[in-house]
């Protein structure tokens, strides 16, 4: 497994534990956290859907499974999905997503590059 893989296995179980929290707790609704233990629960997810940016986009059904797996954990419930097998699913999908970032990085670059020698006094070097 890369390092980026298990990085990224880090942060979906750091996110798993905190949603299970935001799960567990009743919700704030709409009013803003107030208190500084309030604002860091709040940075924690924040930055927490920053680690799951490589796996964008993240439809609402996915955002929902994430949800219902961290309710199944916390509340030991029986997992629908094996923690083995899960493991195996997760890497396959962030390499199958970053596949997929990587190839539209490098398609936009390459659009990019041949604007860039279309320009007028553009010098193309190896």
């Amino acid at each position: 497994m890369s390092p980026e893989s298990n990085r990224l296995l880090r942060g979906l179980t750091a996110a798993s534990i905190l949603l299970t929290f935001a799960i567990a707790l009743p919700a704030f609704g709409a009013d803003p956290p107030s208190t500084d233990e309030e604002k860091a629960f709040y940075s924690i997810g924040t930055s927490l859907a920053r680690q799951l940016e490589s796996l964008e986009p993240i439809s609402k059904r996915e955002l929902q499974l994430l949800v219902d797996g961290l309710s199944d954990a916390v509340n030991d419930e029986p997992l629908v999905v094996e923690q083995r097998e899960g493991a195996n699913l997760v890497r396959n999908l962030v390499n199958e997503r970053q596949g997929r970032a990587l190839a539209l990085e490098r398609e936009a670059s390459g659009a990019f590059v041949a604007a860039e020698a279309a320009k007028a006094g553009a010098k193309t070097t190896e």
